[in-house]
């Protein structure tokens, strides 16, 4: 197929930037996918796709993501027209498997940090590990955001290449950009989360703000915020108050 020695080391490669190379009657296309396995733990996968005149040929790590599963069975039944123009239509149903990769691990990030601030809720009972699971979802979310990013500029660079998206094709390819980056809004949404106030309602009935990179940083470190009688009292004779601050000590 004509591939340089470059792009040979670029596949090889793992977690290599996304980037898309175009030369001659070839396309490399470089990205990574991102999916939680059966035990939550957070997987990225280095997917390369070489559009070569009729052919596409794609490039995984391995076999334990199977992301373009819903692809083949296209293939394999006729399915969605994937056949009807030729590269261009089976390279959007590849590309759009891949940003959904993204989307499904960003919304489960969201899922699992939504999980996480109802342990907080119950600010004498918060499990010890809180601290490490918080940090552990940040990570998380910014590998996510890391492998979402980029793709916005590429995808632009493919729709300006009429040999790989035909104008027939520019609608549809169009709707998987726009669908799958609203959507992708969620990873960003994941990093505002980590990144601003969370509200604690305490049994007295006050709210009270604590920055959430603060609760992280104070529970990973000594597993438990405990506000003492006084600082309640304190609230309580003083409910015009918003925000506590963490005791000096």
């Amino acid at each position: 197929f004509g591939l340089h020695n470059i792009d040979a080391k670029d596949i090889l490669t793992p977690q290599h930037i996304a980037k898309v190379e175009l030369y001659g009657d070839r396309t490399l296309i470089i990205l990574n996918a991102c999916y939680y396995d059966g035990s939550t733990e957070l997987h990225t996968e280095h997917i390369c796709l070489l559009v070569a005149d009729n052919t596409i040929v794609t490039f995984k790590e391995g076999d334990s993501y199977s992301i373009f599963d819903g692809v083949k069975k296209a293939i394999d039944e006729n399915l969605l027209d994937i056949r009807a123009n030729g590269t261009g239509q089976l390279l959007i149903h590849l590309l759009n498997a891949l940003t959904s990769s993204l989307v499904e691990a960003a919304t489960q990030t969201e899922e699992m940090l939504e999980d996480i601030e109802e342990l907080l809720l119950d600010i004498h009972n918060i499990p010890a590990n809180t601290g490490q699971l918080i940090l552990g979802r940040r990570k998380e979310s910014i590998t996510i955001r890391k492998n979402a990013q980029p793709l916005k500029e590429q995808f632009i660079k493919l729709s300006k290449n009429p040999a790989l998206i035909s104008s027939e094709l520019l609608p549809l390819f169009n709707d998987v950009y726009d669908r799958s980056f609203n959507d992708l809004h969620s990873v960003d949404f994941s990093g505002w989360r980590l990144g601003n106030e969370f509200s604690v309602h305490a049994r007295t009935g006050l709210e009270i703000r604590i920055p959430f990179r603060l609760v992280a940083d104070v529970i990973g470190r000594i597993n438990l915020l405990v506000i003492s009688q006084t600082e309640r009292l304190e609230l309580i004779n003083h409910p015009q108050r918003e925000d506590t601050a963490v005791p000096n000590g």
